[in-house]
């Protein structure tokens, strides 16, 4: 529940904030798509050059205890400054209706339930950690065939690429 409040927060205040100053902060979310993207076909690339065993001996961006991050309002915060690429029609949709309604709490309002509708199916994960050996298993059978893993990167990475460089956020907002 922390985890969903944080998330809804965050996401709703974007929201929020997409009333007040506009048009400015699609171009950041699509400014991030790029730099996402370029980092998603990196990985892809070197998973399928075989490189990926010697970046995850020699890269270390994060401290460790970072990688293990439990605090569920940590969590909440980092998963509400991240919108997946995928969600962008119903995001512009959203973004154009806030504006156009010139209300901050619409604009929360709108988010947040974004947000809940992104969060809602982790929270039987997070209740019933059995649920989520499925995906345990997935992983498992993931493991040997890194190269798909790579491959998925390596799609999305050049379809966050050209989702930044060549839609334009104005066509989506409705107005």
């Amino acid at each position: 529940m922390a985890f969903l409040f944080a998330r809804l927060i965050v996401m709703g205040g974007f929201g929020g904030l997409i009333v007040v100053v506009g048009q400015r902060l699609i171009g950041v979310q699509t400014g991030t798509w790029l730099i996402f993207g370029t980092i998603y076909l990196g990985l892809g690339l070197a998973i399928l050059a075989g490189w990926d065993k010697a970046m995850r001996h020699r890269i270390r961006f994060a401290p460790e205890n970072w990688k293990a991050a439990s605090n569920p309002l940590l969590q909440g915060v980092a998963f509400g400054l991240n919108i997946p690429a995928c969600a962008a029609p119903i995001l512009f949709g959203l973004i154009g209706t806030a504006t156009v309604s010139g209300s901050t709490a619409t604009g929360f309002l709108m988010m947040a339930v974004f947000a809940l509708a992104l969060s809602l199916p982790l929270v039987p994960l997070a209740v019933v950690p059995r649920f989520a050996r499925p995906l345990d298993r997935l992983a498992d059978w993931l493991r040997p065939r890194r190269w798909l893993l790579g491959a998925i990167f390596v799609v999305v990475g050049i379809w966050s690429v050209w989702f930044g460089l060549f839609v334009d956020p104005v066509d989506w907002s409705g107005t």
